[in-house]
């Protein structure tokens, strides 16, 4: 269930589609959470859920165009702790996090997973990081700047003691593609981004960014001892200071939503974990 502060306009709210903005490229992780949400928000509320893609930056861009739209609840942020990455790493960001942007609620967690091309020499993470100290700077890694992944894989680089050059792309698919092709030998990837790549061989998992092993990738061990739980946290955000009156039943409705969301993720390695 929502929290109270998510609530309409008692008669006239949702009276025109609503828009939920994703700061990744179609396909990604966060996409495919707005997508599903959407399909099963939209019959319940009555008015179609549009999904809208605006990449760069870390999703940056996407967060500052919602934070500065109108505050009537027709645009809504698919958020990812890539904004808090963002505040951290841009001096000068385009927007406030605690300003101009306010929770609705938690929808799911998505682990990171590390993978590599299935055609390299690469078949643990200890290959990795012999390969990589043995040729410095000439390892590629592929990733989203601004991205959790993209600080996952700096955290990683930095604790391991190797030097690779990471390669920037607008979102997840990809970087996985360029993994797939050869062009780039690993990426720290959405476990929803990857699960059928991997399943099809694809992909090579060398390990897991948390604490606790993926439900849908059980045989891959996890990245223990690097202090660091690689955990994708994806919300629904709204403009802050968003007047909406409180409506127990709309709360509801757009519970039902958030689970559905649980339901259809946990298949690709995320998890329910509503407010």
């Amino acid at each position: 269930m929502l929290p109270p502060h998510f609530a309409f306009a008692e008669g006239a709210y949702p009276s025109r589609p609503i828009h939920v903005i994703v700061g990744f490229t179609p396909g990604a992780a966060a996409d495919i959470t707005a997508r599903v949400l959407g399909e099963s928000m939209g019959p319940i509320l009555g008015q179609q859920i549009v999904v809208e893609n605006k990449p760069g930056a870390g999703s940056s861009i996407a967060a500052a165009y919602v934070g500065h739209e109108a505050k009537d609840g027709y645009t809504l942020f698919l958020a990812t702790l890539s904004i808090i990455v963002n505040q951290i790493i841009n001096p000068n960001p385009s927007f406030d996090l605690t300003r101009d942007l306010a929770p609705i609620a938690l929808l799911a967690s998505v682990p990171v997973i590390l993978v590599v091309n299935p055609d390299s020499d690469v078949h643990s993470v200890a290959d990795l990081i012999t390969l990589a100290k043995s040729k410095p700077g000439q390892v590629l890694h592929a990733t989203v700047v601004g991205s959790l992944p993209h600080l996952a894989s700096e955290l990683f680089a930095q604790r391991a003691g190797i030097r690779w050059t990471q390669v920037p792309y607008q979102g997840s698919p990809q970087t996985v593609t360029d993994v797939i092709a050869g062009r780039a030998l690993a990426t720290f990837s959405p476990a929803s981004t990857v699960v059928g790549q991997i399943a099809a061989g694809k992909l090579r998992p060398l390990a897991t960014a948390t604490h606790k092993r993926s439900r849908a990738l059980p045989d891959v061990p996890t990245l223990r001892g690097t202090r660091y739980v690689g955990l994708r946290y994806q919300s629904l955000v709204r403009p802050a200071r968003s007047c909406w009156d409180a409506a127990t039943d709309h709360r509801q409705t757009c519970g039902r939503g958030t689970q559905s969301v649980g339901n259809a993720e946990s298949a690709g390695g995320a998890s329910q974990a509503g407010l």
